[in-house]
């Protein structure tokens, strides 16, 4: 690995942080029926099939994205342009994730997200990358431009070492907690 040399004087010798567990990430086994061609994300089935698939390697995170309540407010507008709102939520999403993670739309508003391999420092950074991205999109309405907004929940877990079910449980409780915090995020 090339090093610059200003990071002896910026970072001194410290290497830098792992992003992702040490095992090599297979890839998931998805075909082309298992996406949705409008969003650019797999379908909530296929995205449990394989995070249930996943147990036998390293952990991960599993984060929960939602609408907030500041977009709650523009419920009318939202409805108006519904398939156009999930499309950019989508795609606000996808930009702040690896290749090798899964996005999945859940319904309504709400997206999974299995970062695969991820430590907590991690998972917290993308799920601050995720809130900024959907904050920096521009919602033009027929009134203007309306805020869109979400909240972002998850859990980060060494192994598979729990029913899919009780990790999207315990995410999507987090995303509950996420509402109603000020800081949006909850990533435990």
């Amino acid at each position: 690995m090339v090093r610059s040399w200003l990071s002896k004087f910026a970072a001194g010798d410290v290497e830098p942080e792992q992003r992702r567990a040490s095992a090599p990430i297979v890839p998931a086994d998805i075909s082309d029926a298992d996406r949705d061609p409008s969003l650019g994300t797999i379908t909530f089935s296929t995205f449990t099939r394989v995070v249930e698939q996943e147990k036998s390697h390293p952990g991960g995170a599993l984060l929960f994205i939602d609408l907030n309540a500041k977009s709650a407010r523009m419920t009318p507008e939202i409805a108006e342009l519904h398939d156009e709102t999930l499309i950019w939520l989508a795609q606000a999403i996808v930009q702040c994730v690896r290749s090798d993670d899964l996005v999945s739309h859940v319904e309504g508003y709400k997206f999974a997200v299995l970062l695969r391999g991820a430590q907590q420092e991690i998972a917290a950074s993308v799920a601050e990358r995720i809130l900024q991205s959907v904050d920096n999109t521009i919602f033009l309405t027929s009134d203007g431009i309306a805020p869109l907004g979400v909240d972002v929940g998850g859990i980060v877990f060494a192994e598979f070492d729990k029913p899919t079910d009780d990790l999207v449980r315990s995410a999507s409780d987090n995303l509950d907690t996420a509402r109603t915090t000020d800081r949006r995020i909850c990533v435990v």
